[in-house]
């Protein structure tokens, strides 16, 4: 019975296999797998194609056999074929497939011709996009989890294993059917073998083609892993110029590199080297990217084991570039040291780069730089020094150059594993500047800046324009076709967008800036001895407790922005001065940027103090100013002097000048003015007073801040007045020259009324 039973089953078994051998030979065969490829193809190029045959056979070595494959291209890009094939043989392991592993035996490619075209209007054949599936069709389920990653002791599980490729008899054609230009890249040499069944895997490939070589070989312990290649650009550039017109390549690489040693001690060393190069882009107007020489050389150990990389020296020279730099350091798990440093002609290296930097911007000088970085799990340092000597900078819309003697730059940046940075030591320090910068930043949940800013010397009127010429320059986009006809102008942003933008970003940071600046140079003040605290973020901006020396006296400010919802912006200034000494020369310089002093004097010397209280809405200038609402007083206790040239521009009233300058003195005891702020309007009186024997003055008038126009007169009055002044005054001692203009260019205005009625009645008293 139980021999019955044994023969039973071997029959069973040996059915089994007939069977499963039956479908390998037999289920092959009844696949349509021609119109699957022709199908497929097409959905993902849009083009026809045809296929003679596609055998695969899964008894005595699997194997995929496809002969005859040719891909039309559509007709406007002439009648060559996108690719022709004459043969693809692929043979590979059924059992592999079982481990997750692809093991590819052969890979022939015979007669492979692929077609790179541009049409007459400039389109390129290859510009297809996959076909989209049908509107009917199915979303696609979700993905699902990816795998486990195979066990360590499964080296190639999930892998794919190519042990030999040739290529022969194939060409790139190349064409432009705009030009009538025709070039072809011909694949002189294709062969990969590798060996992955030894304990060492070998490899062993090369590739050859006009401009091309490439040749590797390793795995064996006692010789190195090799790989060298060298391109000419020139002679593929001369082939690819007909597909990408304007495109000009010239220049030799070279690259050469090796391992050797075991997993725990591999050695590499690895060079390149480009000379002569020449790189011009098809973009209309650009200059060529050209670059004599450049080596580049790497000394490193890796432990595979460890997953450490030790790297002995890695080093990158230029000489027609002025460049050099030099890397040494180690990269291992939860450990990093890198100490790099780079001297730099900038003027050699702006030549080579003047492409990718804003256009019109020039650099000159020497530079030198040094960091090291060192980290571990839990945070990394960076220490770092910089010094430019001879440094020189220009770009449009700068009045002159930026020139610094020498720049020095040094700091060290502490890093954790949130993302909180420790500023140790941040410093910048050049004849314009010495500031040194310390404080802790963050990124998360808020951008948030502590920090506290420290300075010898800032000359702000030097900087500025270097930066804000190089912020319009960097930002300036260039000039666009102009629209179609049907286009719309983009609508300007709204205020309401505006402030629902400076709300969002008031609302993400945390800034508290402490200032503690020995001398600030800035729109042709000095600013000695600058202390107080720069505050962002709950939706609001805010100097707080700003105190600092001005013009020989003190100045204190404190000011507030606040933003809520959509509306506009609210601002608020508290401003006390006191003992500013203005003189002739200052005056000046505040009557272009102060309105308080937009008044139609020529001069005014003392010492003043002053004081302020103004609230406005918006963020553009033209809407503050109009905005604007407030109060303040100026005086000047100790005496005051003033020049009324003025008077003397007047057409027709050079008598009346006359008798004013004869009259009206330029010194004062005391000045004590008052003047309010509405609608764009600032309105003033200021009374010049003395002794009661003499002659006080009060200027009265208004001054529009959107144009500076002005509109003042004056009324005297003293004991001082004499018999040849007082006929000319009226009933409040106004005098019948009125002052107009600009504050730039005040001018007089003859009362001809008034002077007439003065005159009639001086020369009655006479």
């Amino acid at each position: 019975m139980a021999r019955k039973i044994v023969k039973w089953l071997l029959l069973a078994a040996l059915a089994l296999a007939v069977l499963a051998a039956l479908a390998l030979a037999i289920v092959p065969a009844l696949l349509p797998l021609e119109d699957m490829a022709v199908q497929a193809i097409h959905e993902h190029t849009g083009r026809q194609a045809r296929v003679e045959s596609i055998d695969l056979r899964l008894l005595g070595g699997a194997e995929l056999e496809v002969k005859g494959l040719r891909i039309d291209d559509l007709p406007r890009f002439g009648g060559r074929p996108l690719l022709k094939l004459d043969r693809l043989l692929v043979e590979f392991g059924l059992l592999p497939l079982l481990t997750r592993k692809v093991d590819l035996g052969q890979v022939l490619v015979d007669g492979l011709e692929l077609s790179l075209v541009r049409d007459q209007q400039g389109a390129l054949n290859t510009d297809f996009a996959a076909a989209q599936p049908p509107a009917d069709q199915p979303a696609a389920p979700p993905e699902t989890p990816p795998a486990e990653a195979p066990a360590a002791d499964e080296p190639h599980a999930g892998s794919l294993i190519v042990r030999r490729l040739a290529i022969s008899g194939s060409t790139i054609f190349l064409a432009n059917l705009a030009t009538g230009s025709q070039a072809s890249l011909p694949l002189q040499k294709a062969e990969l073998t590798t060996e992955f069944d030894a304990q060492t895997p070998l490899i062993q490939a090369q590739l050859a083609m006009p401009g091309l070589g490439i040749e590797a070989s390793g795995g064996q312990a006692s010789a190195p892993a090799e790989l060298k290649a060298e391109i000419d650009l020139a002679q593929l550039g001369q082939r690819l110029i007909v597909v990408w017109p304007g495109l000009e390549l010239a220049g030799e690489l070279k690259l050469a590199a090796a391992a050797v040693g075991p997993d725990n001690q591999k050695v590499i060393n690895a060079s390149c080297r480009a000379l002569n190069l020449r790189i011009s882009s098809p973009t209309p107007g650009q200059a060529p990217f050209e670059l004599a020489d450049a080596d580049l050389t790497l000394a490193m150990v890796a432990d595979q084991s460890a997953r450490s990389l030790q790297l002995e020296s890695l080093s990158l020279r230029s000489q027609a570039a002025g460049y050099e730099m030099k890397a040494h350091g180690l990269l291992a798990p939860g450990r990093a040291e890198l100490v790099m440093g780079q001297k730099t002609d900038l003027a050699k290296l702006y030549r080579v780069l003047a492409n990718f930097l804003p256009a019109g911007l020039t650099l000159a000088g020497q530079a030198e730089k040094e960091f090291t970085l060192r980290g571990d799990e839990k945070k990394f340092t960076l220490d770092f020094q910089s010094r430019a000597d001879g440094l020189e900078v220009n770009t449009p819309g700068l009045a002159r150059p930026f020139r610094q003697a020498q720049l020095i730059s040094q700091g060290k940046l502490i890093v954790d594993a949130q993302g909180n940075m420790v500023i140790d030591k941040l410093s910048l320090e050049c004849p314009d500047a010495h500031l040194e910068i310390s404080g802790k930043a963050a990124v998360e949940p808020k951008k948030t800046a502590h920090l506290t800013l420290a300075s010898k010397i800032i000359d702000l009127d030097a900087i500025l324009p270097l930066l804000q010429a190089l912020d319009q320059n960097t930002t300036a986009t260039p000039p666009k076709a102009p629209p179609a006809a049907t286009a719309r102008p983009a609508a300007p942003a709204k205020p309401a967008d505006q402030a629902a933008q400076l709300v969002k970003i008031l609302q993400e940071i945390d800034i508290d800036i402490e200032l503690n600046l020995a001398h600030v140079a800035v729109g042709g003040h000095h600013l000695l001895g600058v202390n107080g605290r720069l505050l962002a973020g709950q939706g609001q901006a805010a100097i707080e407790g700003l105190k600092c020396g001005l013009l020989d006296g003190a100045l204190n400010l404190d000011a507030k922005l606040i933003c809520a919802g959509n509306q506009e912006p609210k601002s608020n200034i508290n401003l006390t001065a006191t003992g500013l000494r203005i003189d002739k020369e200052r005056y000046q310089h505040l009557k272009k940027n102060v309105a308080l002093f937009y008044l139609p004097l020529s001069a005014i010397r003392g010492v003043f103090d002053i004081q302020a209280q103004l609230a406005a809405q918006g963020l553009d200038v033209e809407t503050i100013k109009a905005s604007a609402t407030g109060k303040g007083g100026i005086q000047a206790p100790r005496g005051v002097e003033i020049d009324i040239d003025a008077l003397g521009r007047m057409t027709g009233g050079d008598f009346l000048a006359d008798i004013v300058r004869d009259n009206v003195p330029g010194q004062y005891g005391s000045l004590d003015g008052s003047y309010t702020l509405a609608k764009g309007r600032l309105d003033y009186q200021l009374l010049f007073a003395d002794s009661p024997e003499r002659i006080d003055v009060k200027l009265a008038g208004h001054t529009n801040l959107l144009d500076r126009a002005i509109t003042a007169k004056l009324l005297l009055s003293g004991q001082g007045l004499g018999r040849d002044l007082r006929p000319f005054l009226g009933p409040d001692g106004a005098f019948p020259l009125e002052l107009g203009g600009t504050a730039d260019k005040p001018t007089a205005v003859l009362n001809i009324k008034e002077a007439a009625g003065g005159l009639l009645r001086g020369l009655f008293n006479r």
